[in-house]
């Protein structure tokens, strides 16, 4: 896999393209839980050197650079909405307050999609009538 831990990113940031030897690889990283976005992360990390929490870094700074995700302050009406989700649902869903606030603010933002593999946040997502991925 030299070729991937060779690869050079601005600022010593590293692609990772999707190989089949990372496939196979991830394939056979042994997890507690069966998420295999998990099992790729860890496969990548594990191939470029890194810790899985230092790739996952790695990978936000450089799409937060591109202006694929964005730091913003939570709005009032996003905390609003938070404690609107709490009254309708904490008790039957389980739902915790970054759970709530994450949802909320994705009420507030409206896209088309909203992408979680967290299941409270799903559970919570799907009450509100959000289009949720993976299904």
């Amino acid at each position: 896999m030299s070729k991937i831990a060779n690869s050079a990113f601005p600022q010593g940031r590293r692609e990772a393209p999707l190989t089949h030897e990372l496939v196979v690889a991830a394939q056979e990283v042994r997890l507690p839980h069966q998420d295999p976005a998990d099992r790729f992360l860890a496969a990548t990390a594990e191939a470029l050197g890194l810790t899985p929490a230092r790739l996952v870094h790695e990978l936000f700074l450089q799409h937060q650079a591109a202006g694929i995700f964005r730091a913003q302050p939570l709005t009032s009406g996003v905390w609003e909405k938070a404690l609107v989700l709490a009254q309708r649902y904490s008790a039957k869903l389980g739902a915790r307050t970054l759970d709530r606030l994450h949802v909320a603010s994705v009420l507030i933002l409206r896209p088309d999609v909203f992408y979680t593999f967290d299941k409270r946040q799903h559970r919570l997502a799907k009450a509100e009538q959000l289009r949720v991925l993976p299904a």
